[in-house]
Formats: structure tokens, sequence, C-alpha cells
């Protein structure tokens, strides 16, 4: 059992500036399984397209980063307008995602725990490009916004 206290995941997210100093891209192909599942059985799977990933290669620029400031590379899954010698900000959550159950049953969910120890690469879900009013949103964006209510 863990001691530390469950947060809601938009709780999670920092507002950072940094200066890119370079990018490398991946894309990822992707799959889904089709028809009835049967344990034991084999698993049709189809393609369901790819995702880019990018990793930029970041410095810390804002005064206000302090701690972030060892991140040294930001990832980023989703189309964006980010060249090199950009200044960004970057919505980046800090938290630890796991999985919990009670033990008893299958069901299972996801909790958000907060993160003390800062990476030297993190995940961005909203990236602005600054001087270009650019805005990006990553595919996992929608995780970390507040809740609908």
């Amino acid at each position: 059992m863990d001691d530390r206290k469950e947060i809601e995941p938009h709780e999670s997210v920092r507002n950072l500036t940094f200066h890119v100093d370079g990018i490398r891209v991946k894309n990822h192909a992707t799959s889904t399984s089709v028809g009835e599942l049967v344990i034991g059985a084999p698993v049709d799977q189809i393609n369901a397209g790819y995702i880019t990933k990018y990793v930029f290669s970041v410095k810390s620029k804002g005064p206000g980063n302090g701690k972030f400031a060892r991140i040294r590379s930001l990832v980023f899954y989703g189309a964006n307008t980010v060249r090199n010698g950009d200044d960004i900000d970057a919505r980046v959550p800090i938290c630890e995602k796991r999985s919990v159950g009670d033990g008893f049953t299958v069901m299972h969910r996801t909790a958000y725990y907060k993160r003390e120890e800062i990476g030297e690469e993190e995940e961005a879900i909203e990236l602005i490009v600054l001087g270009r009013n650019e805005t990006a949103i990553s595919v996992n964006y929608e995780e970390f916004t507040e809740p609908k209510r």
C-alpha cells in the first residue's frame, strides 16, 4: 500500500519555459485487436496507424523553473511546429502513474501520485512556441486536463 496522497492528474502539471537545442523524431506503428477475445487463442491484430514521438533537447530558460532546470529533454507525442532554436512554454505533468486494484478482482484503475524527483527527460502535454503564438496539444493532453463537471 502506498502512503502517499493520491492527486488528480491536472494537479501535477507545471508550466515551464525552455530553449530548444535539438529535435529527434520517430514514428511508431500502432495496432489494435479485432474480433472476439478468447483466453488461450491467438489474437488477430490490425494496423491502427502511426504516432509521432518528438524528443526535444532543451535548456531551462524561465526563472521560475527552479528544480525543473535539470530537465534536458522533453518527449512530445503528436504533431507540432517547434523548430530548433525556438523558445517554448511547456506544460509538463510531474507525477507517477500506477495501476491499482483491490487485490481480489481484475478491476483496476489508474492512480496518480505527486513526484518529487525530476528526471532529465520528461513528457510535455502542451507546447506553445513563443513569438509565433502556435500551440500543439499532445495525444495524452486530455488525461491531464481538469475534470469536466
